[in-house]
């Protein structure tokens, strides 16, 4: 979890007081380290569930971003990308939303991200007094014929990294 320097800031200060310092943020989910079981189509969109994101704010507000380790999926086997290997044509989205909640200012946001090497959000809220949003998150893959079969012990992959940041 990354969080913002104001808040370290705010925890040193509160540390200073002698008081028992209170993180504003926290997150879960998604709940699964390892999408599998998915094929995709030869042509047109296809998608699966990531799991559920809990995003938890204390007096907060928060914003939670997703980065790609590559621009699309790329060709992996034996536990490694493949050198020179394959690519599909269009990128991951990651599509967020909203589906449940606590507290009495929770209405968080969920997004469709398009997700590459650069950070994006997925979901934000203006957090607030034990405030929690819940969003189901969906991985969509669009694939064109002119996308590559991959020989049998090869698949498509891409790791995902979630990052939730916010303030006291």
């Amino acid at each position: 979890m990354r969080v913002r320097i104001a808040v370290v800031v705010a925890v040193v200060f509160l540390a200073m007081l002698k008081a028992q310092p209170v993180l504003a943020v926290s997150m879960a989910g998604p709940t699964s380290a390892t999408v599998s079981g998915w094929s995709l189509s030869s042509s047109g969109t296809s998608t699966i569930s990531g799991g559920t994101l809990t995003v938890s704010a204390l007096l907060s507000s928060y914003t939670v971003t997703v980065q790609a380790d590559k621009s699309t999926m790329s060709e992996f086997t034996g536990g490694a990308y493949v050198s020179g290997g394959k690519r599909l044509g269009a990128a991951l989205h990651v599509i967020t939303v909203r589906t449940g909640g606590s507290g009495l200012s929770c209405n968080g946001a969920g997004q469709n991200a398009t997700v590459g090497t650069g950070v994006v959000t997925v979901a934000s809220g203006p957090g607030g007094v034990l405030c929690s949003d819940i969003y189901s998150v969906t991985l969509s893959q669009t694939t064109a014929i002119s996308d590559t079969a991959l020989v049998p012990g090869h698949t498509y992959h891409i790791i995902l990294t979630y990052t939730l940041s916010g303030g006291l």
